[in-house]
């Protein structure tokens, strides 16, 4: 896969670094305590600290001087708004289209690309761009679903370990 914004090797380190494998295999293995739950959120939760500290750097590095691509009519944001507690990366525009409306969103952004006749080779690497941008988004996405779910399961062991408490 060719890079933009990512270095070669950048998602090889986060696995390395947070034994990505692993916890994804414990999340696939059998789990019978409230607290192997737990120690999966810790673990689920430290790798997706690293995808957030990526997504940081990709838009620091979009930001920084001498970027190729500081040129385009766009910029990246880090957006935190996310109630499940992940991170996404926004495409902006800073011009409006011919009809007027704020340019936002990748579509919206290549539209206004092809208006202003930005060459090729720029609109080129901004694809490669946005195919990171999509395939860092995508992966946070799943990160938080799994957090979701493993706090909904402790929420339902712990219901299930009172009733066997008062059962006896």
């Amino acid at each position: 896969m060719e890079h933009v914004l990512l270095h070669e090797g950048a998602f090889k380190e986060i696995s390395r670094k947070t034994h990505l494998n692993d916890v994804i295999k414990q999340v696939f293995s059998e789990i019978d305590s409230v607290e192997q739950y737990q120690h999966l959120v810790g673990s689920v939760s430290e790798v997706r600290q690293a995808f957030m500290d990526l997504q940081a750097l990709m838009v620091h590095r979009f930001r920084s001087k001498g970027f190729e691509l500081r040129i385009l009519p766009a910029y990246l944001i880090y957006d935190k708004a996310s109630s499940s507690g992940g991170t996404f990366i926004r495409i902006r525009s800073v011009r409006m289209l011919k009809n007027g409306k704020q340019a936002n969103g990748a579509e919206a952004c290549f539209q206004l690309f092809r208006e202003l006749n930005i060459p090729a080779e720029y609109q080129k690497r901004a694809l490669v761009l946005e195919k990171e941008r999509i395939l860092t988004n995508m992966q946070m996405s799943v990160l938080n679903t799994v957090i979701r779910q493993l706090n909904e399961a402790i929420e339902q062991m712990e219901y299930v370990n009172r009733l066997e408490k008062e059962l006896g």
